[in-house]
């Protein structure tokens, strides 16, 4: 039983200082844009001139969630504050909010790490992007 607990306690020692799985690593994420949406008038989400023309200019948002920069295609990198990290049962979340000259600026970024497949969801006021992302 002694050699059993020591094992597993080796194991685990071990995941920790070799990485193991990437959760809390400060993951480096790519993101593929698959929808950009806006709130219509409706009430509903809704894709616009405006909404399509970003979809086709801005196909891919990158994260460092280590640093919290945001790239959304070729602009600038914005720095999100990660208020939620990397596990094997929560989604990764950062938030960045700004007070302009005119206005509020609320960026929202969540991926579902949990999952496989990366789902991401990114509200960039006033558009949400979604998409899937990969594990760099």
């Amino acid at each position: 039983m002694t050699r059993l607990t020591f094992t597993s306690t080796f194991i685990v020692l071990a995941l920790l200082v070799v990485g193991g799985p990437a959760w809390g690593a400060g993951a480096l994420y790519k993101c593929s844009v698959k929808d950009v949406t806006t709130l219509g008038a409706d009430g509903r989400l809704a894709s616009t001139s405006w909404t399509r023309n970003l979809l086709r200019s801005w196909k891919t948002i990158t994260f460092d969630e280590h640093t919290g920069a945001l790239r959304i295609g070729g602009t600038d990198p914005y720095k999100l504050k990660v208020i939620q990290g990397t596990s094997q049962d929560n989604s990764l979340m950062a938030l960045r909010t700004h007070k302009g000259p005119v206005a509020m600026v609320l960026q929202v970024l969540t991926i579902k790490t949990f999952m496989k497949e990366l789902p991401f969801a990114l509200f960039n006021h006033p558009e949400l992007y979604t998409g899937l992302c990969e594990r760099m």
